[in-house]
Formats: structure tokens, C-alpha cells, sequence
């Protein structure tokens, strides 16, 4: 991947930024506001971070030093978070050439570049209006670490500690991480799909990667689910490609993916007064009132070639 330096400055255009917008299917108020921040904004902090958001060694820290740059003197995220949107936004066109240099197709792209709105709809649902964050986790897709690739993400990642996976004694093990967006599709068909479209795109797009297996820690392969889940559940059907390896049950990050909330029930009080318009929100919350737990798991699919 190409080293080099640019300017904020050059990706800066209204027009393509708002094309980019409707492509990936952001709201028109969230595209206006947007605009609002190109229009005339001093980006002028964020330049010297804005070639590193495309290097998978320096993306991270650039994209902390940006957040950072990106909030008001009270220490919370200027307008919402639409001016760090504005940013990350401007660092998607140059991703972009990136895939069009690789080889990769503009759809591939678009698809992945969906997180942003995803992001949008989770916290609209959370706080009730649009918000930007996740400057923690967008730098993944603007270095060319993430791809949508059907219906699941897959990510290359390096496990520091692999005995739990299978290789004992091994550091530093590559793997497809999998991730699941919140809009996808866990059918049969669509998980062959993914899994099969990841293998093909990573031999031929990154040959260097030798990833060993592939590899899944989310509260979907919890293994309660399977006493809450009727036969023929898409997340059992989900749950069947993987050999757990490690499980949580302590772990409470299903509260933000299940029941759109980012704070954790204290009590038996707060757990009523969850939500209970799907079966298995109305599942997990009896179990929870029972004393119950869910907590999540981590798996491998060893890589098919």
C-alpha cells in the first residue's frame, strides 16, 4: 500500500462527498449536516494526521489524534460528531483510490464503507438522534483492514496469544476476524456466500496474508442461545460454522447489540423494563430476570482452501 502525503484539503468537495453520502445510504439530515462542516470549515488540525488514516501501522493513532482535534472545549464532539464525519468522510475518497489502485471493486467499497451508516442508525436508536463516533473503529475500514464481503465483515487481524484458537505456543497468528454488521443476513446462503467470497477476494487482493483460520468473538455465539433460539434460527444456523473456543458469560456487550442500549441494567428493576417486541429480546430478558446469563463466545472456521 502507498505511503504518501497528502492534504485534507484535496478530498474536500462537497459534491463528491455528498455522492459518496447517497451512495452508501446516509439520511439527507445527516448529509446536510455534513455539508454544513465542508462548507468553509478549518480543517487545518487534521491535515498533518490525514495521509496516516490510510496506513494500517499509523491509522490508529492518527485517527485518535483527529478525534481529539475534533472536540469543543467542553471535551464533547463538535456538533454531534458530523465534523469528525466530515474528516473520516474526506479519508473514504482517498480509501477509495486505494481500491481502485488494488484492483478492488467500487461495490466491495460501498458495501464496506456502510458503517457509516450503521453507525448513524445504532445511535439513533441508542440517543434518540444522529451522532458520530466509533473514531476507535473507523480507521479499520480507511486503512484497507475491513471489507464487507456479502453478508459479514472480515477483518485481518494478528492474535498475540493463539492457544485458545488451536495453536499452542504460537504468537502473532494471522487470522480472518469476522465480524457481523448489524444489518446482516445469517441464512444459509448468505453466510456460504461471505465466507466463500472472503476466501477468494484475500488470496487474491492480499496473497501475503496467510491467515490460519477464521475467527469470531461475539455474544452470537453464546452458547445460551441455543435453550432460547427455536430449530432453524438464522443464529443457530450461524452458530453451527463455528467450534467455540472460549467463552464469557460475564460479558454484557449483547445489551448494546440486542436491546439498542449502552448502559447495563443494574437490577432486576432496570432488566423490566427492557424492551420486548422480538421473541428472543422477550427470551434473554426472562432468562435475565431468572438470574440467567448470556454473556458470548469466540470460535474458529479453520480456513478452507
Amino acid at each position: 500500500m502507498e505511503k504518501c502525503d497528502l492534504s485534507i484539503y484535496k478530498y474536500l468537495s462537497a459534491s463528491e462527498i455528498r455522492q459518496l453520502c447517497e451512495r452508501i445510504g446516509l439520511p439527507k439530515e445527516v448529509i446536510s449536516q455534513v455539508l454544513r462542516h465542508i462548507d468553509g470549515g478549518d480543517f487545518s488540525s487534521a491535515d498533518p494526521h490525514f495521509a496516516s488514516l490510510a496506513i494500517p501501522e499509523k491509522a490508529q493513532e492518527a485517527s485518535k489524534a483527529i478525534d481529539s482535534l475534533c472536540l469543543g472545549e467542553d471535551g464533547r464532539s463538535v456538533d454531534n460528531g458530523f465534523k469528525l464525519m466530515a474528516v473520516f468522510l474526506a479519508a473514504a475518497l482517498h480509501t477509495r483510490e486505494i481500491y481502485g489502485k488494488m484492483g478492488i471493486g467500487d461495490d466491495i467499497f460501498i458495501e464496506s464503507m456502510g458503517f457509516f451508516r450503521h453507525t448513524m442508525t445504532e445511535n439513533l436508536a441508542i440517543r434518540g438522534h444522529y451522532f458520530f463516533d466509533r473514531a476507535w473503529w473507523w480507521w479499520h475500514q480507511l486503512s484497507l483492514c475491513i471489507f464487507r464481503l456479502g453478508t459479514l465483515e472480515f477483518e485481518m487481524a494478528v492474535l498475540d496469544d493463539a492457544a485458545h484458537i488451536g495453536f499452542p505456543g504460537e504468537r502473532k497468528v494471522p487470522v480472518l476476524s469476522v465480524h457481523i454488521p448489524s444489518d446482516a443476513v445469517l441464512t444459509r446462503g448468505e453466510l456460504d456466500n461471505s465466507y466463500n467470497m472472503a476466501h477468494i477476494f484475500f488470496k487474491k487482493h492480499f496473497p501475503d496474508f496467510k491467515y490460519r483460520c477464521m475467527y469470531c468473538d461475539t455474544w452470537l455465539l453464546s452458547p445460551a442461545l441455543k435453550e432460547l433460539l427455536a430449530p432453524g434460527s438464522n443464529i443457530l444456523e450461524f452458530q453451527k460454522d463455528y467450534a467455540i473456543t472460549k467463552t464469557n458469560e460475564d460479558d454484557a456487550g449483547f445489551f448494546y447489540w440486542l436491546y439498542m442500549t449502552d448502559k447495563i441494567p443494574g437490577g432486576c428493576d432496570e432488566i423490566k423494563k427492557l424492551p420486548e417486541n422480538t421473541s428472543l429480546r422477550r427470551a434473554v430478558k426472562k432468562r435475565l430476570l431468572e438470574g440467567g446469563k448470556i454473556g458470548s463466545a469466540a470460535g474458529v472456521v479453520f480456513a478452507r482452501r
